[in-house]
């Protein structure tokens, strides 16, 4: 399962997070990811702490794992990852792990923010146990990295940043693109054989405190 974009503080706050949460537990994921942006630009430690405890009431089985974005560097990125990491999150910046179900294994990674952060992905594949042939799970906030990508060893790439354009307009589309999800704004792409890549839409808003033609998501992906 996966959402994105959370960001609290621009007109999204305990209330809307708390209904969110008993919406992911309804249904029971086994894995959960973040894709990044958790806060928009200010994060109090009250509001930190608050957030926190919602998101901890989110349980998986196989891990959560999140990943920051762009606005997670904009107010006190420690206070940010703290909050994740304290609500049961395995924050991966730059960094793999496994996750085993049974007698299936599967590798997990994370990159560091493409714009504000220090992306580097050869940490990710020069590193000597990475096992190749495994299938490969990444998650990058933003969605245009998968062409960066392409000819590496991924299999699904789990994305979000572009809020699927936030206000869609009919004959015209998304009104607002961020740089690094234009080229794929929302929804399921096959980049190629191997790869395929998802955007998640997202669950706030920023700039507008609206949306039109393009609903909040939660997405629920069942491998098999």
């Amino acid at each position: 399962m996966q959402i994105s974009d959370l960001h609290f503080g621009f007109f999204y706050g305990p209330e809307q997070l708390q209904t969110l949460v008993d919406q992911v537990r309804s249904l029971h994921p086994d894995l959960f990811c973040f894709t990044g942006d958790l806060i928009d630009r200010r994060f109090s430690r009250g509001e930190a702490i608050k957030v926190s405890d919602l998101l901890k009431q989110i349980d998986a089985p196989y891990r959560k794992f999140a990943i920051l974005g762009n606005h997670d560097y904009w107010g006190d990125t420690a206070l940010v990852k703290d909050c994740l990491t304290s609500a049961g999150f395995r924050l991966l910046i730059n960094e793999w792990t496994l996750v085993k179900k049974g007698n299936d294994v599967i590798s997990v990674s994370g990159l560091d923010d493409l714009l504000n952060g220090k992306p580097d992905h050869s940490k990710v594949f020069n590193d000597a146990r990475f096992d190749l042939d495994l299938f490969h799970l990444m998650l990058v906030h933003e969605p245009d990295f998968a062409k960066v990508i392409s000819s590496d060893p991924v299999d699904l790439q789990l994305s979000g940043h572009s809020h699927g354009g936030q206000i869609n307009l009919p004959f015209f589309g998304p009104l607002f693109t961020p740089p690094l999800s234009r080229k794929f704004s929302s929804g399921l792409y096959q980049i190629n054989e191997r790869l395929t890549l998802y955007t998640n839409r997202g669950i706030g808003t920023t700039i507008l405190p609206f949306r039109f033609a393009c609903r909040p998501e939660i997405t629920v992906i069942e491998l098999g």
